[in-house]
């Protein structure tokens, strides 16, 4: 079996640096060349150099809330993955087939609208979603600037798992909800429908986005005019109330740690969620 192994190119082993810069910041990158020939491929397929796909990896990690401590092992991870998903028939083995033209229409096109046992479980049995065929709660993630593109989509499973569509961009991916000249940005989708029910009790018409991370808040807030405002994730690590911070805009955080809008809401009602948004807005 060993020589199944031992018989690869040398060349493939031996590591090398390369230079770049990640939103303005100069950096370096030192792994093996199977990697760089890897991500090569990768970035190709999209029409991408390896520096702009390091810095879209960067960004969408960043975005995830992943702990980028040790970025190469990241990189290496993802290569691997890329090779995984395609021996599984997930991305296709044709180079010519970019990674990102992914089935998001098809998956929303193939959902029923439905009550879901999640929206129930979060205060909202009487709210519609879209609904797949294994029964997860899809979320389509559009461009914030164009809103006609859907970037991506998320799925969520009745306990609350989360999951991303693979090759999709979260990056400057919203769901909106509601018009209005003012817009309330926030990070989930049940937070999200909190911040809407809040509102509508105010009699207020405005716009939620939900940005699906802190990160991506932040981001956003950037891109959109207007008068804006930001309910922040109270998260243990400080995350939310950073990044909500960052944005220079009014926000506010529950007052509990772990506790996001929507908890806020389900534990002591939808008046101490109004508590919390009506400050912001003198």
């Amino acid at each position: 079996m060993c020589e199944l192994f031992i018989k690869a190119d040398a060349e493939q082993w031996q590591s090398r640096t390369h230079s770049l810069r990640i939103d303005g910041v100069a950096t370096s990158i030192r792994i093996e060349n199977h990697f760089w020939d890897t991500l090569t491929e990768i970035g190709a397929r999209d029409g991408m150099t390896v520096a702009q796909l390091i810095t879209r990896l960067w960004h969408e990690a960043v975005d995830a809330d992943h702990d980028l401590g040790n970025f190469t092992s990241f990189l290496r991870v993802c290569c691997n993955r890329y090779h995984a998903l395609i021996a599984a028939g997930d991305i296709s083995a044709n180079l010519s087939v970019p990674i990102a033209e992914h089935p998001a229409r098809e998956i929303l096109a193939r959902c029923r609208v439905a009550d879901h046992p999640y929206l129930a479980r979060k205060g909202f049995p009487e709210e519609d979603g879209f609904v797949d065929t294994d029964g997860r709660l899809v979320v389509p993630m559009r461009d914030a600037q164009d809103y006609k593109r859907i970037n991506s989509i998320q799925w969520i499973a009745e306990d609350g798992g989360k999951q991303f569509l693979y090759g999709g961009q979260a990056r400057g991916s919203v769901f909106m909800r509601g018009t209005g000249s003012d817009t309330w940005l926030c990070e989930g989708y049940a937070t999200g429908l909190s911040i809407s029910a809040a509102l509508g009790s105010m009699y207020r018409q405005a716009r939620v986005v939900v940005c699906f991370s802190a990160h991506n808040v932040a981001h956003v807030a950037g891109l959109l005019s207007g008068r804006r405002f930001v309910v922040g994730d109270n998260d243990p690590n400080g995350v939310g109330a950073r990044y909500a911070a960052s944005t220079g805009l009014p926000w506010a955080i529950p007052p509990e740690v772990g506790m996001d809008a929507n908890d806020l809401h389900q534990k002591h009602g939808v008046r101490a969620l109004v508590d919390l948004m009506r400050p912001l807005m003198r």
